[in-house]
């Protein structure tokens, strides 16, 4: 990517992020919401069937774990992506999983597709969010 690209990718990309931050009472002050953040469920499915089993108020039996571990695997999904030619294509009948967009699935693997010099340019530009939404 370069700075162009950066900045196109922006362009898309914030409208929507402003529309979610500028509508807290059906997002984030909303108690039927449950947020999860990548970073906190990354490879740690028990994380998140722990939350979603507090917040429903459910049971997830350990068959029914598996299967969802397997389908939702990073390996699954990008087989999934690979089926795809880019980014603009996605899989809107199944997952909604967009082609050429998973690398590795690791947190922070943004900034291996990002060259370091340009990585100014994204954090100051959602600088305000990143913060709204807890990062540093």
């Amino acid at each position: 990517m370069n700075e162009e690209d950066i900045e196109k990718s922006l362009e898309v990309i914030m409208p929507e992020i402003e529309k979610l931050n500028g509508e807290r009472e059906l997002y984030w002050d909303n108690p039927d919401v449950l947020w999860l953040k990548y970073e906190d469920f990354f490879n740690d499915f028990a994380f998140v069937f722990e939350r979603l089993e507090n917040f429903f108020d459910i049971r997830i039996e350990e068959g029914q774990r598996k299967l969802i571990e397997e389908d939702c695997s990073i390996s699954r999904n990008k087989n999934r992506a690979s089926r795809l030619l880019n980014f603009s294509e996605y899989d809107m009948e199944d997952s909604e999983i967009h082609g050429d967009h998973i690398n590795k699935g690791e947190v922070g693997g943004w900034r291996t597709v990002i060259p370091e010099n340009l990585h100014e340019i994204v954090n100051k530009k959602l600088e305000w969010t990143l913060k709204e939404w807890g990062y540093k």
